[in-house]
């Protein structure tokens, strides 16, 4: 194989990355995790933070939900980090060679959504944007012309991703100013137009309501399940950027302020705008600072670098999934895989899906709580992150457990589920149990499911199939 060849399949998952192969700094980690947060979810979820609970309430909630999560999660990034591998490919020796399979479906599951709220937000942007150039016409209208500008991006995004990752780290650079642009612009409009004294003495206008009465416990509990669903989320994404990574410190310290706190901070102020506005669409509020300031020219330009934030981070989260659908089936060429990864997108390109971000989010919890406490409890109390790199890459019997498959990992996962949805259901937001809104469900369901699998792997599944571990082989090495 040439050299050019050798580094394609490097950056597109098929080969370990070597120590020279490993260019993203810190700032280029924190460069992605930034834009990639900030550019719809930590907007939306705010924003919907800010509609169920006052600003006092608000901060805590957001920051806690995200950074606590994360802070669990981050180790699911240092072992791809440790041996140069993609998420799925650093967790064989977990869930077993063919148990990555319905690990990279859960992936799938909590992609295919998550993709949908940044196109549509990309459209909700576009659409303004042409009515602010143009007037009135069938491309600013909210029906075709959001679907239209939707299916833009996922085709723009699409390529961007196909175009790999050294070029995705030039957009996300590009990207993460223009998120900063649009904060800092946010951050100026909210504090000089209202004031801060408004915005934490403004009621939230939107409430969970039971029984036709607003219920402060409910609104608590889904603004933080909807945070710590965006905190949760990242569990399927660290391996894919931190096998990237120049060390296993920037591994971990890009990733836990780039999307942790630094992330957040928009939330906050997401929140805060949603307090004074009482509005939920951050488009609209691009579309009132114009109105408010008398220059036009604002809302233009805050529309355009969030449609352009939008379409980067559609791509950063395309590239991952991509290459994790290639590292479970190898022969599947690249752009069959992308598509993979963006046509059933198509699908959620509703209102219904912009518009319940709590719902999404919670959905994503119930599956990232279950992969990230599995692999979490298997770095820190079983395997302790030593695998062997030559079983990973055997794709017949290597970690093949009980026919391909972890045991252990398969009960845990069935008990993180079934105590996730009988707390609570993600579709009709209601719990069987009775225990939400006492209790949140994402970080409860995280330390179940890490119990039992903790148990089960010290009490039965290591006795019956002993692992191969990487004793003999040191992280220097392998560079």
């Amino acid at each position: 194989m040439s050299s050019k060849n050798t580094n394609s399949e490097v950056y597109y998952t098929l080969l370990p990355t070597a120590g020279r192969e490993r260019t993203y700094k810190f700032w280029d980690l924190l460069a992605v995790q930034i834009c990639y947060g900030i550019a719809a979810w930590f907007f939306l979820a705010g924003a919907q933070t800010g509609l169920y609970l006052p600003a006092k309430e608000a901060i805590p909630t957001i920051l806690a939900g995200n950074c606590i999560p994360l802070f669990l999660i981050v180790g699911c990034g240092l072992v791809a980090s440790r041996y140069g591998v993609e998420q799925l490919t650093s967790t064989r020796g977990i869930f077993g060679n063919k148990g990555t399979t319905l690990v990279l479906w859960m992936y799938m599951l909590c992609l295919y959504p998550s993709q949908a709220t940044l196109c549509l937000l990309f459209g909700q942007s576009a659409t303004k944007f042409s009515g602010s150039l143009f007037g009135e016409n069938l491309l600013s209208s909210e029906g075709f012309g959001v679907t239209f500008f939707g299916l833009l991006a996922l085709v723009i995004g699409g390529f961007i991703a196909w175009l790999g990752p050294n070029a995705l780290k030039w957009f996300t650079r590009i990207s993460a100013i223009c998120m900063f642009a649009i904060l800092a612009g946010l951050i100026v409009y909210v504090l000089n137009i209202y004031g801060i004294e408004y915005i934490f003495d403004a009621e939230p206008r939107e409430p969970i309501m039971i029984d036709g009465e607003p219920n402060a416990a409910w609104s608590r509990a889904s603004a933080l399940e909807t945070n710590v669903g965006i905190g949760l989320s990242w569990a399927f994404f660290f391996g894919q950027w931190t096998r990237l990574a120049d060390c296993e410190s920037t591994a971990f310290h890009g990733t836990m302020w780039g999307w942790g706190l630094l992330a957040a901070i928009a939330g906050v102020f997401a929140a805060f705008t949603a307090l004074a506005t009482g509005i939920y669409d951050p488009t609209i509020w691009l579309v009132n600072i114009s109105e408010d300031t008398g220059i036009p020219f604002l809302s233009i330009l805050g529309l355009l670098l969030m449609a352009i934030a939008n379409v980067s981070s559609f791509a950063t989260a395309t590239y991952p999934a991509t290459i994790s659908l290639r590292s479970r089936f190898p022969k599947l060429k690249w752009i069959p895989a992308l598509m993979i990864c963006i046509i059933p997108v198509l699908f959620l390109l509703n209102d219904d899906v912009y518009n319940a971000i709590n719902k999404v989010f919670s959905f994503i919890a119930c599956l990232s709580s279950i992969y990230g406490a599995i692999v979490i409890a298997d770095l820190l109390f079983v395997c302790k992150g030593r695998f062997s790199i030559r079983e990973m890459f055997n794709y017949s019997k290597g970690y093949s457990y009980w026919k391909g498959y972890n045991p252990g990992a398969l009960v845990a996962m069935a008990a993180g589920l079934a105590f996730y949805l009988t707390t609570l259901n993600p579709l009709t937001w209601e719990s069987p149990n009775g225990l939400f809104p006492y209790i949140s469900a994402g970080i409860p369901t995280f330390i179940i499911t890490g119990i039992v699998y903790i148990v089960l792997m010290k009490c039965w599944v290591l006795k019956k199939f002993p692992v191969t571990f990487m004793n003999d082989i040191k992280y220097d090495d392998q560079k």
